[in-house]
């Protein structure tokens, strides 16, 4: 598991995603209009 916080500064739209160590998208994390203020994003994967 991880855990991200993120602070946005304005109202607007927001794109967190992942991306591998060769610059791949791993996955979208979020994407969509987000409120000002401190958030925290959490990620599960089961690692295989």
């Amino acid at each position: 598991m991880a855990k991200m916080n993120i602070n946005v500064s304005q109202v607007g739209h927001v794109v967190l995603s992942l991306f591998d160590m060769k610059g791949e998208l791993v996955t979208t994390l979020f994407d969509g209009v987000q409120s000002v203020g401190n958030h925290q994003v959490v990620w599960t994967r089961i690692l295989c």
